[in-house]
């Protein structure tokens, strides 16, 4: 079908199905905006593709994920993600950096090099060194995995996250020097000793197989290979498309205007601005000249501190189940 796209951002049609496998027409329009020092924003020259795969840090299977897959249902609510650094100094040995975005709030401890120091009857952390700067990902919060022991079924990982670091089993094989310390900490469980258990902090994507997100994820086992595959399983929860951290996952959709705070995120030390709010009219017009107005909603807020901007995307659905035949074309326009 033919897009007319009025806007100054990228828009792209995508023709899913459901977990019945009913037919869903998703209209995706993503905006990106530079953001100044002062909070204003602006549209960028350069506007970012809908996202048609999953981006990783390395290899999908042993990194965490830089940029999701854009080409799926709508989200049940709006995601808040931030991939950026955390920049420190000749005299910083560790900072706290955050964000607020309406009544969400996530925050961590960023701390320079340390190690394990050993002493008697266990093991200490070392004080930290300065640093200039620290990536967010979650390679440098705690988690990953033990694979020590020379048996097998004792080796295990930490399902928050799997490419982590810091994560011990309690048969591990590994001594204080093997293990890297954390540089990206929870505030609220800092570790102290091995064998700690912390949550892991984090402010990017979570990859489809962790925990939280892989709860949601319905059951795939002998029964749904019979009876429904490759249809989604009927136990599949839609809250598995939302892949923010759980701290920065709203409870309802976000409309535009809602006040971003970050501190120490980016090079700017504390940076405030209002998300865009716009209107969207998205008119789907049939063969036959019958028209339906779709309702876009913000499911994501994708913040790059580094650069510094935002780039926000926004999904419009309509079952076309059977009506594939019909489509004609969608136009698209903004407030803008």
């Amino acid at each position: 079908m033919e897009v007319l796209n009025k806007t100054p951002f990228q828009v792209k049609p995508l023709l899913l199905q459901d977990v019945n496998g009913r037919d869903q027409l998703v209209i995706a329009v993503k905006a990106t905006y530079s953001i100044s020092e002062n909070g204003s924003l602006t549209i960028a020259d350069e506007q970012s593709e809908v996202q048609m795969e999953n981006e990783f840090v390395g290899e999908p299977e042993s990194s965490s994920m830089l940029k999701e897959c854009e080409a799926t249902l709508c989200k049940s609510s709006t995601d808040v993600v931030v991939n950026g650094s955390v920049f420190g100094g000749p005299r910083v040995s560790q900072l706290d950096a955050g964000i607020r975005v309406a009544n969400l709030r996530n925050v961590c401890r960023v701390f320079g090099e340390r190690h394990w120091v050993k002493k008697t009857g266990g093991a200490s952390i070392s004080n930290p060194k300065p640093f200039e700067q620290i990536s967010l990902i979650y390679e440098n919060s705690f988690g990953g995995e033990d694979i020590s022991h020379e048996d097998v079924a004792l080796h295990a990982m930490d399902p928050r996250n799997p490419v982590g670091c810091g994560f011990i089993t309690k048969k591990s094989k590994l001594s204080a020097p093997d293990l890297r310390v954390p540089s990206v900490e929870n505030p609220r469980q800092l570790l102290k000793k091995l064998g700690d258990n912390p949550q892991p902090v984090g402010f990017g994507f979570l990859s489809p197989s962790w925990q939280p997100r892989v709860s949601f994820a319905g059951t795939y086992d002998e029964q749904w290979q019979k009876e429904r595959c490759p249809q989604l399983p009927e136990d599949f929860d839609h809250r598995f498309y939302n892949s923010a951290n759980p701290e920065l996952i709203s409870d309802e959709y976000f409309q535009g205007g809602e006040l971003v705070e970050l501190v120490n995120l980016g090079k700017v030390r504390k940076l405030r601005f209002e998300l865009p709010k716009l209107d969207f009219e998205i008119v789907n017009v049939s063969s036959a000249r019958k028209r339906s107005i779709l309702e876009a909603k913000l499911e994501t807020v994708f913040i790059e501190p580094d650069e510094p901007r935002v780039t926000l995307l926004w999904k419009a659905t309509e079952d076309v189940y059977q009506k594939l035949h019909k489509l004609w074309f969608a136009r698209v326009t903004a407030n803008v």
